[in-house]
């Protein structure tokens, strides 16, 4: 087989010392917003809010009328203070609306005006059929319980960013346009209302609704204005003399409390890093649901409910939540504090979120983890992105679609790669230099992309306009192959690097042929800092006393990049045990369990990669190099063997055991996974122990591998599994795998009340591994038993679509592609009659009639 390494890389494309400045002209808008009043009241039935808002502004212009952004809102009049009506029109050839009004005279320059517009909005923020797990939108959501979803709790969020404020309340959306705000809103009792920055006041009405007073003082962007109304109850924490609010359901109050267990010392490290305290009196967590991960408002974040778990869950996911909550609360000094000064420049927002995030892990937990679970995947997200046809540039001339943009990898896992590639060009010490610096120079205020150059460059010394050049306002990256010569008589070794990609790229209308920059490469344990020009070729060159025997070339993959460097079979087991970088270990990893799996390796040299997979698993290293190497050899055992069935010696099953014995989480639950395939019944006690494990994924695992044993008392342990505590019923999750591989039609019963029990708590995030309904539906197809099954769902189909509930329309149409009944194709036949002008819906039911269809024939 091929030996090569595919990484990641990106390309750039202009001209060397020109300035770069990409932003909206304020001073062309006639107007200043200088606060402004929401007023809300929510009628529930229709999905609806009727609203009043005063806005406070200055003209920059003579004028006699302005406009403001309102997303198919419905006005009903506008008036000034005092009473005087004025005439207005809503031009609807304007994207999505735009509200013009006549004023009652022509105002001179720095007139003061207040408006007050009646309205109701008209646009409901549905679901995103191919995203059920959770999204973002448009305007206001608004959820309640359903027939499918009986648990679903009442609530309705909304927030700004880039352009969903319009749909919910009238405004000037200009990203430089700052202002304070008031947010009053009237709830019925027990629902509360959570905004941006302070709570004023809570008057209780007499009539079982309360009216919720919020204010700001900070003057911030439109898009940073939020709101999220339902039952909370706030767990409380404090950084100096900075109160955090964190608003989870009252029944979830303890899961609440020990998933942000880390946000303090959060604050402090982001606090010292930047050299700035965090900027605000509080700062609040808001978890919702339906929410596509996590969006930073003024002085507060919304995050998706699906971060809370309980002490064990979150303890094995902390790698994960602890990023999310990181970037939501850096957004308060990338984001809130400095802010950019136009959608083309949110990469400073996005990028830096995901960078200090990206820091904070690596000081807590390691530059191991930062590496394989962070920056790792944001170079794989790249590539994907890539090879599926969608080269971006982080920086582009012109936006086309804001949401879509802002949204976007581009400015987000791209950014964040740039971001680390400056500071490997910088050193860590002009890095940390630079941090301070920028956030003390631009700190509460606009900041450009032009502007963050020219501070690299003050920081730096000399200019890197080559690098943004290469990096942020073009696109693509370099494609190295990498030889490699060692002359004896001189004890030298060249690398002979060359840049093999397509100059077919016009962005801005530059090319950039070939790139350039600092980067490292390790040989024999020793790292090694060199430069590449912008040239085809370059030649690296290093005197050395011996031939040797380790030669990675960017250590820890900080370039953008593909790269290919053939190696022996012998240097990459070399790579496998002597690199200290864990990214290169783990490619070597994967490309010898792709060699030993060949029908044509030798058995010889497949026993050696085996052996040293097995001497990772049991070391001291950190976790993820033992829970890799577990996986990889899983995956030999299974490949080789032409059913399925991992046939270890007594020596290895003896190995495979105590690492079992000796690990916890993450390494001890794969363990039991590789061991489940052995099939071998006299396991059956470790499995039984792993079903009490304190870690959930011990016992997903140890259900998974007593199914697989067929062992006469794997009924019994997984029909009694469900009693067993756990957050969001994983031990109800667990079984229902179990019975999946156990086949036993005993369990039928259980799994087909499983199917539809939306009562017990469960997360909603769209697949069987959290959702104990979907694990139930793949259950019942390896019982082979769908029938009663699909009545029942497609009962749950029926009644979502007479209600319009887009979220409970596809979550049934997902449980009816899993189950493969045939009756089911009328149902993909229903949908796409219904939603054939809806596109994202058209794609959502096409890739679930795929997975219907694969189910079908299985």
């Amino acid at each position: 087989m091929k030996n090569y390494i595919i990484i990641i890389l990106f390309i750039g494309l202009l001209s060397c010392n020109a300035d770069y400045k990409i932003e909206s002209d304020f001073s062309s808008d006639p107007i200043d917003v200088e606060h402004q009043v929401i007023n809300l009241k929510f009628d529930w039935n229709k999905n609806q809010v009727f609203g009043t808002t005063d806005i406070s502004l200055k003209t920059l212009k003579k004028t006699n009328n302005i406009s403001l952004d309102v997303g198919m809102l419905k006005v009903n009049s506008v008036m000034l203070k005092g009473n005087t009506d004025l005439t207005f029109t809503i031009d609807k050839v304007a994207k999505n609306n735009e509200l013009n009004i006549l004023l009652d005279r022509t105002y001179k320059k720095n007139e003061q005006i207040t408006l007050i517009i009646d309205y109701r909005t008209n646009w409901i923020n549905h679901s995103d059929p191919n995203n059920i797990w959770g999204s973002f939108g448009k305007g206001i959501r608004f959820f309640d319980s359903s027939f499918t979803e009986k648990d679903r709790r009442k609530q309705a969020w909304a927030f700004g960013e880039p352009e969903s404020s319009k749909y919910w309340f009238p405004h000037n959306n200009d990203i430089r346009d700052l202002r304070t705000t008031e947010f009053v809103c009237t709830v019925k009792k027990p629902l509360m209302v959570i905004s941006n920055g302070i709570l004023k006041e809570i008057q209780d009405n007499g009539d079982s609704t309360s009216t919720y007073h919020w204010e700001t003082s900070n003057p911030y962007a439109n898009h940073l204005t939020s709101f999220a109304v339902g039952e909370y109850k706030n767990y409380k924490q404090q950084f100096e003399d900075v109160e955090i609010n964190n608003y989870g359901y009252p029944d979830e109050f303890m899961g609440t409390k020990e998933s942000v267990l880390s946000l303090p010392e959060m604050m402090k490290y982001y606090s010292s890093y930047t050299g700035k305290k965090y900027p605000y009196d509080k700062y609040s967590q808001i978890f919702v649901q339906d929410f596509g991960g996590w969006k930073g408002n003024m002085m507060s974040s919304m995050i998706t409910e699906n971060m809370i778990d309980d002490k064990t869950t979150h303890e094995d996911f902390l790698y994960l939540w602890d990023v999310v909550e990181g970037e939501a609360l850096a957004f308060q000094w990338f984001g809130n504090y400095i802010k950019p000064s136009s959608w083309n420049d949110v990469w400073l927002t996005k990028a830096f979120c995901r960078h200090l995030s990206g820091l904070y892990n690596q000081h807590k937990n390691g530059n191991e983890e930062y590496q394989i679970y962070q920056h790792n995947p944001d170079l794989n997200t790249y590539l994907s992105d890539w090879n599926s046809g969608k080269p971006t540039v982080v920086v582009p001339d012109s936006i086309t679609n804001n949401e879509t943009f802002v949204n976007s990898n581009a400015p987000y896992t791209k950014g964040a790669l740039v971001l680390n590639m400056l500071r490997n060009e910088l050193g860590n010490e002009k890095w940390q230099k630079l941090i301070k610096s920028y956030v003390s120079s631009f700190g509460d205020k606009h900041v450009s992309t032009n502007d963050f150059i020219k501070k690299v460059n003050e920081v730096n010394g000399t200019s890197l306009n080559w690098f943004f050049e290469q990096w942020v306002y073009a696109v693509g990256h370099p494609k190295f192959k990498i030889e490699k010569a060692f002359n004896k008589q001189a004890n030298k070794l060249e690398l002979i690097v060359t840049q093999n990609q397509k100059v077919d790229s016009l962005v801005n209308n530059k090319k950039i042929p070939f790139f350039r920059g600092k980067i490292y490469v390790e040989i024999d344990g020793e790292i090694i800092e060199k430069y590449l020009d912008a040239k085809k070729e370059n030649i690296l060159e290093f005197s050395l006393d011996t031939e040797p025997k380790l030669i990675n070339f960017d250590y820890q993959d900080v370039w953008i990049k593909e790269s290919e460097f053939e190696k022996s079979n012998q240097e990459l087991i070399l790579e496998l045990t002597q690199t200290n970088d864990i990214l290169h270990r783990v490619s070597s990893m994967s490309r010898l369990t792709q060699i030993a799996k060949e029908s044509t390796t030798a058995n010889g040299f497949r026993d050696k990669t085996i052996t040293q997979l097995f001497t990772i698993a049991e070391s001291d290293m950190y976790w993820r190099n033992k829970l890799f190497a577990i996986w990889q050899l899983h995956n030999i055992f299974t490949t080789i063997s032409e059913d399925g069935i991992a046939r270890l010696n007594n020596e290895q099953e003896t190995r495979l055991v105590q690492i079992i014995n000796t690990n916890t989480s993450w390494v001890k639950a794969n363990a039991i996974n590789f061991l489940g395939d052995t099939r071998d019944k006299k396991h059956i006690q470790i499995y039984l122990d792993g079903l009490k494990d304190y870690s959930d994924r011990v016992t997903f695992m140890s259900a998974i591998a007593l199914g697989k044993s067929r062992d006469d008392k794997a009924f019994t342990a997984l029909k009694e599994l469900p009693k067993k505590p756990s957050w969001k019923n994983q031990s109800l999750i667990s079984a229902m795998y179990g019975f999946k591989e156990l086949k036993d039609t005993k369990s039928y019963d259980i799994v087909l009340k499983t199917l539809t029990d939306s009562k017990n708590p469960h997360w909603n995030l769209a697949t069987p591994v959290w959702d104990h309904r979907l694990a139930a539906a793949h259950a019942l197809v390896a019982l082979n038993k769908v029938d009663e099954a699909y009545d029942v769902i497609l009962t749950q189909f029926n009644d979502a679509m007479a209600n319009g509930n887009i979220n409970d329309i596809f979550y049934n149409a997902l449980q009816i592609s899993i189950l493969g009944d045939s009756r089911g194709e009328k149902v993909f036949t229903i949908l796409k009659e219904k939603f054939k002008e809806d596109i994202d819906a058209t794609e959502a039911i096409k890739q679930l009639e795929v997975q219907f269809n694969n189910s079908t024939k299985n």
